[in-house]
């Protein structure tokens, strides 16, 4: 605010004491005397627990405070098994945290045998999760998607 021709400023501390009551800390003071509230990363682990559960945590904070919430691999793995049953696990986790559940071999082995008869193996596993059923004895592949 303009008061007298000149500006009024926080300092370093003032920010940082304005933040603190949410487990923050400020960030850089602009030449407008506006500055962000980073979370410091213990704060932002704890809001990733609190809003989406156990297995996840917060990944790189920003420069204004902004940050993804991850699940850890573990939890990633048990996600696929709940949404498909046991024999699935989670793929690369990606930039925002989303993953693809892939089948296991065995998976893949019984879903081609069920699929098309007890001669079918699967191939070609691609990251992601299909997967190619193939037949030495009938010289034949077919697509599968899962």
């Amino acid at each position: 605010d303009s008061v007298g021709g000149f500006l009024c400023f926080p300092n370093k501390a003032t920010a940082d004491a304005m933040c603190a009551r949410d487990g923050r800390y400020a960030g850089k003071i602009d030449s407008e005397g506006a500055f962000h509230c980073i979370p410091y990363k213990a704060t932002a682990n704890a809001w990733c627990v609190q809003h989406y559960g156990n297995g996840y945590y917060a990944g790189e904070i920003t420069s204004v405070g902004g940050f993804l919430c991850f699940p850890s691999k573990a939890t990633a793995d048990a996600k696929c098994v709940l949404l498909n049953s046991n024999g699935w696990y989670a793929g690369k986790i990606d930039s925002q945290g989303k993953f693809l559940c892939i089948p296991t071999k065995a998976v893949q082995i019984a879903t081609c045998q069920r699929k098309y008869g007890p001669l079918w193996r699967p191939r070609n596993l691609k990251s992601n999760g299909n997967f190619t059923c193939y037949s030495s004895s009938h010289g034949t592949v077919r697509d599968r998607s899962r």
